[in-house]
């Protein structure tokens, strides 16, 4: 999808012929959307190097394995990193004995504390300014909108729903409702 942020710039310039007001919130859209799968994949590789690392160390087998798993479902907000520990840490458990299981369990709470909860609402909340409830929200809606695939897409259609209202005559202030506590 990165990859063709610019082609698709240029072809809706090339639909709208003209820098308007709409051409300028497609931009905006285009722009945040970007930055979240930007943002997004950074911590998810972070998440993933904190798992195959710790993993490791624990000598719990398969860690590669989990880590590519735990990189690939960070990009789905809240459930997807607790999807990814459970295999692991099961295995851990299993095979590795109790303390080693505790401590993978320890070791994937502490990670997605920190990656999940504190950093990557922090850099969503201030770079998209979109409020962590809103997110949590658009994650119920839209999965009972779109299924699985509601999950994986809520905070950019959310992002995009909020530019498209802010658009709206009247809109702005009921767009500020979706907004963080970033300062203007």
């Amino acid at each position: 999808m990165l990859i063709e942020v610019p082609v698709l710039v240029e072809k809706i310039q090339r639909l709208f012929r003209a820098e308007s007001s709409g051409m300028k919130a497609v931009r905006r859209g285009i722009d945040s959307v970007t930055q979240y799968l930007m943002l997004k994949t950074l911590i998810s590789v972070l998440n993933g190097v904190a798992i195959w690392v710790l993993l490791t160390i624990l000598q719990v087998k398969f860690a590669f394995i989990w880590a590519v798993l735990a990189f690939l479902l960070n990009f789905i907000p809240v459930l997807g990193s607790i999807l990814a520990a459970v295999p692991p840490i099961i295995q851990a458990f299993a095979f590795n004995g109790m303390s080693t299981g505790m401590a993978a369990l320890a070791a994937f709470l502490v990670i997605n504390l920190i990656l999940g909860w504190i950093v990557d609402q922090y850099l969503c909340g201030r770079k998209l300014n979109i409020a962590t409830s809103v997110v949590l929200i658009s994650l119920l809606v839209w999965q009972g909108l779109l299924g699985l695939i509601g999950i994986l897409l809520a905070v950019p259609l959310t992002m995009t729903l909020k530019l498209i209202v802010e658009q709206v005559d009247g809109g702005a202030r009921w767009a500020r409702l979706l907004e963080g506590g970033k300062e203007h």
